[in-house]
This record gives structure tokens, sequence and C-alpha cells, in this order.
């Protein structure tokens, strides 16, 4: 399953590369792409993910996720 959510406070590569780190060790995610430009992450998983889910990973970190 594709999901696509809207993540607030990136900024730069590094943003992008962090919150990558942290919803890949999510079970099941096979790929995560996010972009800063646009505010986006794309993700490929084995079931669906909602925005409640990521944030728990993205806890600490000056990021949130919202379902499109």
């Amino acid at each position: 399953m594709i999901t696509t959510l809207n993540i607030s406070g990136l900024h730069c590569p590094a943003c992008e590369k962090l919150t990558e780190k942290r919803i890949f060790a999510i079970s099941g995610v096979k790929t995560v792409r996010v972009n800063s430009n646009n505010g986006k992450a794309v993700i490929e998983a084995d079931r669906n993910l909602d925005d409640t889910e990521i944030n728990q990973v993205l806890t600490g970190l000056p990021y949130h996720a919202k379902n499109n």
C-alpha cells in the first residue's frame, strides 16, 4: 500500500533523512521518500499507515505528520 502524508517542520535534506530513518523503522515499511520542498512523505508498506502511527515515531523531533 502507498500512503502519502503531509509532514510539517521539514527544512532541508537532513530533515528528510532523519524523518525517513524514523519512518523506515516501522514494521512493514518497504520504502520511504520525504521531500522537504513540498512537505510530503510517500511511504510504501505492507499495510495502511496513518498519521498517528507516523507521529509516534517522530516523537521528540520538530516534525508532525497529517493525512492528506
